[in-house]
Protein backbone atom coordinates (compact mmCIF):
# COMPACT_ATOMS: atom_id res chain seq x y z
CA UNK A 1 0.00 0.00 0.00
CA UNK A 2 1.45 3.48 -1.29
CA UNK A 3 1.25 5.93 1.70
CA UNK A 4 -1.10 8.49 -0.24
CA UNK A 5 -0.61 12.09 0.21
CA UNK A 6 3.45 11.59 1.34
CA UNK A 7 6.83 13.01 -0.59
CA UNK A 8 10.11 11.71 1.29
CA UNK A 9 12.13 15.15 1.04
CA UNK A 10 15.82 15.29 2.10
CA UNK A 11 18.50 17.87 1.14
CA UNK A 12 21.77 16.19 3.15
CA UNK A 13 25.22 15.93 2.56
CA UNK A 14 26.79 12.19 2.16
CA UNK A 15 30.70 13.19 2.17
CA UNK A 16 31.95 9.33 3.68
CA UNK A 17 31.90 5.96 3.30
CA UNK A 18 30.12 5.27 6.41
CA UNK A 19 27.53 7.91 6.20
CA UNK A 20 26.96 6.41 2.48
CA UNK A 21 25.98 2.88 4.25
CA UNK A 22 23.55 5.12 6.84
CA UNK A 23 21.89 6.45 4.10
CA UNK A 24 21.45 2.67 2.12
CA UNK A 25 20.68 1.34 5.62
CA UNK A 26 18.02 3.91 6.08
CA UNK A 27 16.75 4.09 2.92
CA UNK A 28 15.81 -0.06 2.89
CA UNK A 29 14.44 0.17 6.83
CA UNK A 30 11.60 2.78 5.05
CA UNK A 31 11.70 1.98 1.62
CA UNK A 32 8.53 -0.41 2.02
CA UNK A 33 6.24 2.78 2.98
CA UNK A 34 6.25 4.16 -0.75
CA UNK A 35 5.75 7.39 -1.00
CA UNK A 36 3.85 9.24 -3.84
CA UNK A 37 7.26 10.89 -4.45
CA UNK A 38 11.02 11.23 -3.31
CA UNK A 39 12.47 14.80 -3.85
CA UNK A 40 16.56 14.03 -3.02
CA UNK A 41 19.24 17.12 -3.20
CA UNK A 42 22.60 15.21 -2.40
CA UNK A 43 25.50 17.38 -1.31
CA UNK A 44 28.99 16.15 -0.92
CA UNK A 45 32.18 14.02 -2.15
CA UNK A 46 29.84 10.59 -2.71
CA UNK A 47 27.03 12.53 -3.79
CA UNK A 48 26.83 10.72 -6.80
CA UNK A 49 27.24 7.13 -5.21
CA UNK A 50 24.46 8.20 -3.22
CA UNK A 51 22.00 9.24 -6.25
CA UNK A 52 23.50 5.91 -8.71
CA UNK A 53 22.09 4.06 -5.36
CA UNK A 54 18.39 6.17 -5.49
CA UNK A 55 17.94 5.67 -9.17
CA UNK A 56 18.21 1.92 -9.48
CA UNK A 57 15.98 1.57 -5.69
CA UNK A 58 13.44 3.98 -5.86
CA UNK A 59 10.45 2.76 -7.62
CA UNK A 60 8.22 5.63 -7.24
CA UNK A 61 8.74 8.85 -8.95
CA UNK A 62 12.31 10.17 -8.04
CA UNK A 63 13.47 14.30 -8.65
CA UNK A 64 17.09 14.32 -7.75
CA UNK A 65 19.64 17.24 -7.70
CA UNK A 66 22.73 18.28 -6.84
CA UNK A 67 22.16 22.01 -5.55
CA UNK A 68 25.09 23.10 -3.41
CA UNK A 69 24.96 27.07 -3.68
CA UNK A 70 27.03 29.47 -1.90
CA UNK A 71 23.43 30.51 -0.07
CA UNK A 72 23.02 27.37 1.37
CA UNK A 73 20.84 24.64 2.91
CA UNK A 74 17.66 27.15 3.03
CA UNK A 75 17.77 28.96 -0.02
CA UNK A 76 18.87 25.43 -2.34
CA UNK A 77 15.74 23.81 -0.24
CA UNK A 78 13.38 26.52 -1.45
CA UNK A 79 14.43 26.03 -5.37
CA UNK A 80 12.78 22.45 -4.58
CA UNK A 81 9.56 23.51 -3.06
CA UNK A 82 7.25 23.15 -6.16
CA UNK A 83 8.77 20.06 -6.47
CA UNK A 84 6.42 18.58 -3.58
CA UNK A 85 3.16 18.19 -4.73
CA UNK A 86 1.75 15.88 -1.64
CA UNK A 87 -0.11 17.44 1.78
CA UNK A 88 2.57 15.72 3.64
CA UNK A 89 6.50 15.68 3.73
CA UNK A 90 8.78 13.03 5.41
CA UNK A 91 11.95 15.16 5.66
CA UNK A 92 14.59 12.14 5.46
CA UNK A 93 17.37 12.13 7.72
CA UNK A 94 19.47 9.28 6.85
CA UNK A 95 21.44 8.41 9.94
CA UNK A 96 17.94 7.21 12.14
CA UNK A 97 16.79 3.89 10.90
CA UNK A 98 12.94 2.78 10.74
CA UNK A 99 11.94 0.33 13.44
CA UNK A 100 8.31 -0.21 12.29
CA UNK A 101 6.54 -2.08 9.87
CA UNK A 102 5.12 -0.23 6.58
CA UNK A 103 1.95 -0.76 7.69
CA UNK A 104 2.18 0.97 10.97
CA UNK A 105 3.75 4.05 8.99
CA UNK A 106 1.08 4.25 6.90
CA UNK A 107 -1.59 3.68 9.58
CA UNK A 108 0.57 6.53 11.09
CA UNK A 109 0.24 8.77 8.30
CA UNK A 110 -3.77 8.00 7.63
CA UNK A 111 -3.79 8.62 11.21
CA UNK A 112 -2.05 12.06 11.29
CA UNK A 113 -4.31 13.22 8.43
CA UNK A 114 -7.82 12.11 9.52
CA UNK A 115 -6.66 14.38 12.94
CA UNK A 116 -5.25 16.96 11.03
CA UNK A 117 -1.79 17.16 12.33
CA UNK A 118 1.00 19.36 11.68
CA UNK A 119 3.67 17.86 12.52
CA UNK A 120 5.24 14.51 14.09
CA UNK A 121 9.04 13.81 14.93
CA UNK A 122 9.24 11.14 14.15
CA UNK A 123 12.73 9.29 15.85
CA UNK A 124 13.85 9.76 19.77
CA UNK A 125 10.66 8.14 20.53
CA UNK A 126 11.08 8.21 25.01
CA UNK A 127 11.89 12.00 24.72
CA UNK A 128 8.99 12.74 22.96
CA UNK A 129 6.89 10.36 25.36
CA UNK A 130 8.48 12.00 28.66
CA UNK A 131 8.38 15.54 26.94
CA UNK A 132 4.90 15.49 25.98
CA UNK A 133 3.74 13.53 29.28
CA UNK A 134 2.41 16.71 31.29
CA UNK A 135 -0.48 18.23 28.65
CA UNK A 136 -3.66 16.30 27.86
CA UNK A 137 -3.64 14.41 24.31
CA UNK A 138 -6.08 12.64 22.38
CA UNK A 139 -6.34 9.14 21.26
CA UNK A 140 -5.99 8.87 17.74
CA UNK A 141 -5.88 5.41 16.08
CA UNK A 142 -2.02 5.33 15.91
CA UNK A 143 -1.17 8.36 17.28
CA UNK A 144 -1.83 10.92 20.30
CA UNK A 145 -2.35 14.12 19.17
CA UNK A 146 -2.88 17.52 20.98
CA UNK A 147 -3.02 21.62 20.28
CA UNK A 148 0.77 22.61 20.87
CA UNK A 149 -0.65 26.49 21.98
CA UNK A 150 0.64 29.00 24.33
CA UNK A 151 -0.77 26.82 27.21
CA UNK A 152 0.44 23.22 26.45
CA UNK A 153 3.65 25.00 25.86
CA UNK A 154 3.42 26.51 29.10
CA UNK A 155 3.38 23.43 30.65
CA UNK A 156 6.00 21.38 28.37
CA UNK A 157 8.39 23.93 29.20
CA UNK A 158 8.51 23.78 32.92
CA UNK A 159 9.65 20.06 31.82
CA UNK A 160 11.91 21.24 28.97
CA UNK A 161 12.38 24.76 28.80
CA UNK A 162 14.33 24.64 25.67
CA UNK A 163 12.12 22.60 24.05
CA UNK A 164 12.24 22.62 20.01
CA UNK A 165 8.32 22.89 19.16
CA UNK A 166 9.16 22.20 15.51
CA UNK A 167 11.67 19.76 14.89
CA UNK A 168 13.25 18.20 11.91
CA UNK A 169 13.19 14.86 11.02
CA UNK A 170 9.02 14.72 11.16
CA UNK A 171 6.49 14.04 8.95
CA UNK A 172 4.59 17.24 8.75
CA UNK A 173 2.35 19.58 6.16
CA UNK A 174 3.75 20.61 3.47
CA UNK A 175 2.05 24.24 4.51
CA UNK A 176 4.25 24.08 7.48
CA UNK A 177 7.53 22.68 5.67
CA UNK A 178 7.41 25.69 3.26
CA UNK A 179 6.50 27.92 5.68
CA UNK A 180 9.94 27.17 7.85
CA UNK A 181 11.49 27.15 4.58
CA UNK A 182 10.77 30.31 3.73
CA UNK A 183 10.49 32.10 6.72
CA UNK A 184 14.98 31.55 7.56
CA UNK A 185 16.80 32.86 10.86
CA UNK A 186 17.57 35.96 10.50
CA UNK A 187 21.51 36.80 10.63
CA UNK A 188 21.23 38.07 14.49
CA UNK A 189 18.81 34.84 14.96
CA UNK A 190 20.97 32.03 13.14
CA UNK A 191 22.81 29.61 15.46
CA UNK A 192 24.70 27.21 13.23
CA UNK A 193 26.42 27.55 9.61
CA UNK A 194 24.16 27.96 6.67
CA UNK A 195 24.97 25.26 4.89
CA UNK A 196 23.09 23.11 7.18
CA UNK A 197 19.22 22.96 8.52
CA UNK A 198 19.75 23.09 11.81
CA UNK A 199 18.20 26.36 11.73
CA UNK A 200 15.35 24.81 10.53
CA UNK A 201 14.14 23.57 14.30
CA UNK A 202 12.17 26.03 16.60
CA UNK A 203 12.38 26.90 20.29
CA UNK A 204 10.95 29.62 22.24
CA UNK A 205 13.98 32.03 21.17
CA UNK A 206 12.63 32.08 17.59
CA UNK A 207 9.51 33.37 19.16
CA UNK A 208 6.14 32.20 19.94
CA UNK A 209 4.54 33.10 16.74
CA UNK A 210 5.16 29.49 15.17
CA UNK A 211 2.42 27.99 17.22
CA UNK A 212 -0.37 26.24 17.73
CA UNK A 213 1.49 23.59 15.94
CA UNK A 214 -1.26 20.59 16.25
CA UNK A 215 1.62 17.97 17.19
CA UNK A 216 1.25 14.01 17.46
CA UNK A 217 3.54 11.36 18.82
CA UNK A 218 3.21 7.56 17.50
CA UNK A 219 2.20 5.12 19.93
CA UNK A 220 5.02 3.14 19.08
CA UNK A 221 8.57 3.46 17.86
CA UNK A 222 8.87 4.44 14.21
CA UNK A 223 12.37 5.29 13.33
CA UNK A 224 15.40 5.17 15.84
CA UNK A 225 18.80 7.38 15.57
CA UNK A 226 21.83 5.18 14.96
CA UNK A 227 24.40 6.85 17.58
CA UNK A 228 22.90 10.11 18.99
CA UNK A 229 22.26 9.46 23.10
CA UNK A 230 20.04 11.61 24.70
CA UNK A 231 20.89 12.42 27.96
CA UNK A 232 19.80 9.17 29.67
CA UNK A 233 16.23 9.60 28.53
CA UNK A 234 16.97 7.97 24.75
CA UNK A 235 19.65 4.78 23.98
CA UNK A 236 20.50 4.71 20.31
CA UNK A 237 20.91 2.00 17.58
CA UNK A 238 24.16 1.50 18.61
CA UNK A 239 24.00 1.50 22.43
CA UNK A 240 21.09 -1.13 22.48
CA UNK A 241 23.52 -3.26 20.15
CA UNK A 242 21.61 -3.30 17.23
CA UNK A 243 23.48 -1.07 14.48
CA UNK A 244 27.72 -1.84 14.10
CA UNK A 245 29.90 1.20 15.43
CA UNK A 246 32.64 1.08 12.28
CA UNK A 247 33.66 4.87 13.40
CA UNK A 248 33.14 7.44 16.50
CA UNK A 249 30.16 9.53 16.59
CA UNK A 250 30.69 13.00 14.02
CA UNK A 251 28.58 15.90 13.73
CA UNK A 252 28.17 18.49 11.77
CA UNK A 253 26.19 21.00 13.92
CA UNK A 254 28.84 23.55 13.13
CA UNK A 255 28.14 26.86 14.77
CA UNK A 256 27.48 29.77 12.49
Amino acid sequence: MNASGLTVFANFFIDTDERLLRMIDSFQSFQGVRPEKWVINIRGRHRKKAAWFLEMHVDEPLHLSFKESKEGWFFDTTELLDEIPTDYVLCWVEDHICVASPEYMNNVIHDMRRHNADMMCYSFHSVLMKRYAVVEMQEGGSILHFANDTENHALIAQNEPLYYFIIYPSIMKTELFRKVVLNPCSRKERRWSTATPFDFEKNIHNGLDWLPVNTCISKDELFAAIDDDRKGIYRSLQSRGLYPIREERQTYAAKK
